[in-house]
């Protein structure tokens, strides 16, 4: 044998040497909690104790995390600095930590987190409508992140491929109710059949699908309104999925997803590839950063909205395909009264609605609330517009849009929450929402409503003449992409996904029919 091996082997251990953290979670109330956890050393390395659910992703950025399954751990360490932050969801003011770690022993650590707000108490709940992780863990994470509702994708079609679907699926789908849904604690909903189908520059996610699922084929615009009209509610994952304008045209869609799996806890998805229409195919030109991408999906939503296209809002991480937290992009839905998995459905459906990656963004206009539809008022109307964001952290300001047109409304601290007050005009029918939009580091956090209606008597939303351009090159491009052979299987150019010359012929037809939606409502515009 050789001695130096010996040596070496010996002081590695030495060095190793160190003692044991003990570390208990507590939620406000003083019970175990699980809750997600990052663990590093001095120069930032994460570590993991046994028996913990890990996340460990890095896609241009890292997502390093684990959540303790009882609120509790025990890990060895070796002795130096380490940091702990503990994080839970939205709604609970983060910990961190420095722990000096001895050469021995045991260092004991309890934690307890606070609310900074109670949406529940508000009767507004809150969901993930975009996971990628196994329905055995789903449980875990809702309770970890404070998610009232999730939905997993249990069965998806990425481009060609076969059909894929979570491995337990069946055993679950036995254990759900008729609606195909589990309750794992009191207010707390998963629905365990859900779907999504993705070519390479567009995606639609499916939920309330029961317990049959589809045969998950395309083109995404029939796909999106065969399972709309089974009852299933369908959305586009992002603004700037390629097909959206196609898509929402013909009623394939009830939901766009302007808090997305694009923003990230530590980056952005936007810095790491492009994908859909972002940039080259935006309505203008935006800054190369997470701001510019979340300026993008805003405006190209304002634009389906002023074509009359009554889209709502979602909100999904992806978490489980990209580095971060799930429930980091989640929407929160009104439901007043008893709270249920359908109510919160509904709620979602009708459009009272928020979408967030941090601050709760409440509007009210007249006293009424996002999804509402006002009729029989005189015009021109005034109306008073009523903001509240909560928010952790000091915010100044956020934009009404009304019509696509955004305007600031300063705001007034009162503890966590920021008020203001507008009083505008309205002269046509408009539709009106509130946003918010802030740098984060790396990355930025968004708040957007749902929007809700004023309408002058039966008199449309009025058409701007550059959104109809827009959205008119927009499928032009799409056109030309098909005509183009920029769908052949197999091409990682594809960015529609036509497998037969019967497809191709539909995909077109479908194409022209949109196309011919947005030239009226041009001819609409002033």
């Amino acid at each position: 044998m050789n001695p130096t091996f010996f040596l070496a082997t010996a002081m590695s251990l030495t060095t190793a040497a160190g003692a044991t953290l003990s570390v208990r979670i507590l939620d406000e109330r003083g019970a175990a909690t699980p809750a997600r956890v990052y663990l590093t050393d001095a120069a930032g390395a994460p570590r993991f104790p046994a028996g913990a659910l890990v996340y460990d992703k890095t896609r241009g950025v890292s997502e390093s995390h684990f959540v303790p399954r009882s609120g509790s751990f025990d890990i060895d360490l070796p002795a130096g600095a380490w940091r702990i932050v503990i994080e839970r969801g939205k709604e609970y003011r983060p910990i961190t930590d420095d722990i000096n770690m001895p050469s021995a022993g045991r260092v004991e650590r309890s934690y307890r987190l606070e609310r900074w707000v109670r949406m529940n108490d508000r009767g507004w709940y809150s969901g993930d409508m975009h996971l990628h992780r196994p329905l055995s863990d789903i449980a875990l994470l809702m309770d970890a992140e404070d998610l009232n509702v999730a939905i997993p994708t249990t069965r998806w079609r990425r481009d060609i491929q076969p059909i894929a679907q979570d491995p337990n699926l069946q055993v679950f789908l036995a254990r759900s109710d008729a609606q195909g849904a589990l309750n794992p604690a009191p207010n707390r909903w998963f629905t365990v059949l859900n779907e999504e189908l993705e070519p390479s520059a567009s995606a639609l996610l499916v939920s309330r699908l029961g317990k049959q699922g589809s045969a998950l084929e395309y083109p995404l615009a029939t796909y999106g309104r065969q399972l709309r009209e089974r009852g299933a509610l369908v959305d586009s994952e992002k603004a700037t999925s390629l097909e959206l304008p196609v898509i929402a045209a013909l009623d394939g869609c009830d939901f766009v997803g302007l808090a997305n799996n694009h923003f990230w806890r530590a980056g952005s998805f936007w810095a790491v590839a492009h994908w859909g229409s972002w940039p080259e195919r935006m309505p203008r030109h935006y800054p190369a950063s997470c701001a510019g991408f979340a300026q993008a999906g805003f405006e190209v939503y304002s634009a389906l909205l002023n074509m009359g296209l009554p889209l709502k809002l979602s909100a999904g991480s992806a978490n489980g395909v990209h580095p971060v937290p799930p429930g980091w992009s989640r929407v929160y839905a009104h439901v007043p009264g008893a709270f249920s998995l359908e109510r919160w459905f509904e709620a979602v459906q009708s459009g009272r609605t928020f979408v967030t990656t941090g601050p709760m963004l409440l509007l009210t206009v007249n006293g009424l609330e996002p999804g509402a539809q006002s009729h029989g008022l005189a015009f021109p109307l005034k109306v008073e517009v009523a903001v509240e964001l909560l928010s952790a952290q000091p915010v100044k300001s956020v934009e009404i849009v009304v019509n696509g047109t955004p305007a600031p409304i300063e705001l007034t601290p009162n503890g966590a929450a920021y008020s203001g007050r507008r009083q505008i005009t309205l002269q046509t029918s408009s539709w009106i929402a509130a946003r918010w939009l802030s740098d984060h580091g790396e990355t930025c956090d968004v708040a957007h409503t749902s929007p809700l209606y004023f309408w002058n008597r039966d008199q449309p939303i009025p058409v701007r003449r550059a959104d109809a351009e827009y959205l008119i090159r927009s499928v032009d491009q799409l056109i030309q992409d098909v005509e183009t052979a920029r769908t052949e299987p197999g091409d990682a150019t594809a960015v529609i996904v036509t497998t037969t010359p019967a497809q191709r012929e539909q995909t077109l037809r479908q194409f022209r029919q949109a196309r011919e939606f947005y030239l009226q409502k041009l001819a609409q515009a002033k």
